[in-house]
């Protein structure tokens, strides 16, 4: 009877063990199971990172960025981060603006990131809509963009329209915004 206990006790706890584990992405990044995310946020590396943070907070939370396909030293005031061994897993742009390094937007490209809203990378316009409900703007320029004001950001979903093959009508990128500091942008002189 001891033995059958000491079973159903070991069994319940690597079952329980099971659960709070992580999860191994694509390009060897992790993403912990049980993360809660909200619409201005990704998960990644196992964060919570949201476009509304701080560069430093989110520059923190993404990790080690590439430093080859990262554009950091081309002088300016504008850079991008970009994160994962594919291009363009995460890339995480700013802007520095008075002596300050401002979030400009994150775009994600990999298909094991999704949004709080479980939409990613192959879905349709279809499955952006029943998501998210009918978009704030669509455009139709080099690719179909179905744009959403959230008030403080935008979430942009770029649909490739003009490739013929199983990817066309898919959703090749997701671009989270932060409206303040890409207004900021905007007014700058010499664009």
């Amino acid at each position: 009877m001891k033995k059958f206990i000491a079973i159903a006790i070991s069994s319940v706890m690597v079952l329980s063990l099971m659960g709070c584990g992580v999860t191994a992405l694509e390009s060897g990044t992790t993403q912990n199971a049980n993360i809660t995310i909200s619409d201005d946020q990704i998960a990644y590396n196992g964060n919570a990172i949201s476009i509304l943070d701080s560069t430093e907070t989110s520059l923190s939370k993404l990790g080690k960025y590439d430093k080859n396909r990262s554009n950091l030293d081309k002088g300016g005031d504008y850079k991008r981060y970009d994160y994962g061994k594919k291009f363009g897993e995460v890339l995480y742009d700013t802007l520095t603006y008075e002596g300050k390094e401002l979030p400009l937007s994150m775009i994600i490209i990999s298909h094991k990131i999704k949004t709080s809203r479980n939409v990613g990378i192959g879905d349709t316009e279809e499955d952006i809509i029943a998501a998210y409900g009918e978009p704030t703007k669509i455009t139709n320029e080099n690719y179909r963009t179905l744009e959403y004001d959230m008030g403080d950001y935008t979430i942009s979903f770029e649909i490739n329209s003009t490739i013929q093959n199983e990817d066309r009508d898919k959703l090749e990128s997701i671009v989270y915004k932060n409206d303040a500091n890409y207004d900021i942008l905007l007014s700058l002189p010499n664009l």
